[in-house]
């Protein structure tokens, strides 16, 4: 059952991404993709929202399943990302946090290029 709860909030989170994106298309803020901006700080704030009232019950929920897992995961792309950099903060493990933070974003970065190009390499197309 839990699956289904996963499936339907993150259909519901990917449709919401969707209609960012729509309302939102090209604009930039702060030099930030607006529909990338909102979808993660939304997100990040819905994390938040469901890890303080997921404190509260006796074991692991259907908030975190339906919520974080689904409509969050859905929605942003970055919805664990977010909550495992809380935990450092909260173990006040700053220096772990810095590396999270950076190895996460260079790799990703690194990543996206590599495969970018030699994908472009396979299929002959010109960058």
């Amino acid at each position: 059952m839990t699956y289904l709860y996963v499936f339907i909030g993150g259909g519901l989170g990917a449709c919401l991404r969707y209609a960012i994106g729509l309302v939102y298309p090209q604009h930039l803020i702060w030099g930030l993709p607006t529909k990338t901006w909102i979808a993660n700080v939304l997100g990040s704030l819905l994390v938040a929202i469901a890890f303080s009232v997921q404190k509260n019950l006796p074991q692991q929920s259907l908030v975190e399943a339906m919520v974080v897992i689904g409509f969050c995961g859905g929605l942003t792309t970055f919805s664990t990302y977010i909550l495992e950099a809380y935990h450092f903060i909260l173990h006040k493990n700053y220096g772990s946090l810095a590396f999270f933070i950076f190895a996460h974003h260079l790799l990703a970065i690194i990543v996206f290029i590599i495969f970018l190009r030699a994908t472009d390499t396979i299929l002959g197309v010109k960058t």
